[in-house]
């Protein structure tokens, strides 16, 4: 696990990774329910009209139909009216559920967007960050094995340069200095106890 910069844990890449797709999942989720919450929307708006429609044409026919107000009032207190009105009222009703589960969803699928945005720029930066680890490892690596390379090469040198030192002092050295190689050199005259004139 991860800390951000507010101190809340986050899972680190994989988890995190793994934990987008469970946000994108349930975002697909979401997207379906809200197409069948507008489609029920739609409907129940549909309905709620032909209703309101018909419980219009219901109440003008009632006061054409009376003699007077007081038979107008009595007809538009019919069970048949009443019935319309409650019809009218229980899809408003319903209609408004539907409304407020849609917006619920919007807002909820509208947040997981922004979560998985915000995730996915963390994921990135941490990937960035391991791969920036995975660089500096290799590069200690490769250094390492260069290192390794002179401490063999040196190693070889130190072994190449006892050798002579051993047949120098086995009394071959001379033969090597007849040769100009070791006659002038400081360490053959400390080695010989031969001191330069001057």
């Amino acid at each position: 696990m991860g800390t951000d910069d507010t101190g809340s844990n986050l899972p680190a890449s994989p988890q995190l990774k793994a934990y987008i797709d469970d946000l994108r999942h349930r975002q697909t989720e979401l997207g379906a329910e809200i197409r069948h919450l507008q489609a029920e929307e739609d409907r129940l708006r549909h309905r709620l009209a032909q209703e309101v429609r018909h419980r219009e044409m219901l109440r003008e026919s009632a006061s054409r139909d009376s003699g007077d107000d007081r038979a107008a009032a009595q007809a538009l207190s019919s069970p048949q009216i009443i019935a319309a009105d409650e019809t009218v009222e229980r899809l408003r009703e319903e209609l408004h559920a539907v409304r407020e589960r849609l917006t619920g969803a919007e807002r909820e699928r509208d947040r997981l967007k922004e979560q998985v945005t915000s995730l996915e720029e963390i994921n990135t930066s941490t990937q960035d960050l391991v791969d920036l680890h995975y660089e500096r490892a290799e590069f200690e690596r490769r250094r390492y094995e260069r290192g390794e390379e002179q401490i063999r090469a040196l190693r070889a040198l130190v072994d190449e340069l006892e050798g002579q030192l051993r047949t120098a002092r086995s009394g071959n050295a001379p033969r090597a200095a007849a040769n100009g190689r070791l006659r002038n050199t400081p360490w053959w005259q400390r080695l010989t106890g031969r001191q330069r004139d001057g």
